[in-house]
């Protein structure tokens, strides 16, 4: 499998590196080469995101601290791009049935289950669907 372009867009630095370890674990045997960038809130993603669109799959936090929310900036995503991979991370699973709104891939609980990211079929599925 190609290297594969992984954003993490999650506030709580704790959660964001667990994120990022479980991906590169995973990429160590299922995409070498891929990146792995982490991203603090929404705007951020958004603007980067406008400025390169090399995002393959987001990680997405669901509530982000200031106020952001990560359904909001799914649906400013999909003003511009259908193909984004999202799957969205969250604490709660209040927000399940949203994700459907956006074309979520997936929505994921936190603590995201190291067996769950690391299962073979996981990324290639996501790969699968954006190439």
């Amino acid at each position: 499998m190609n290297a594969l372009n992984i954003s993490i867009c999650e506030d709580e630095a704790v959660q964001a590196e667990m994120l990022r370890k479980l991906v590169l674990k995973w990429a160590e045997h299922g995409a070498p080469g891929t990146t792995i960038r982490i991203v603090p809130n929404a705007g951020e993603f958004l603007r980067g995101w406008r400025r390169r669109k090399d995002c393959d799959i987001l990680l997405l936090d669901v509530q982000l601290g200031d106020g952001q929310n990560g359904i909001e900036l799914a649906r400013e995503l999909r003003k511009d791009d259908g193909r984004l991979i999202i799957v969205f991370v969250s604490a709660f699973d209040d927000f399940i049935g949203i994700g459907y709104d956006v074309s979520a891939l997936h929505y994921l609980l936190k603590p995201v289950s190291r067996g769950y990211m690391l299962c073979p079929g996981f990324f290639p599925l996501c790969r699968d669907l954006y190439h």
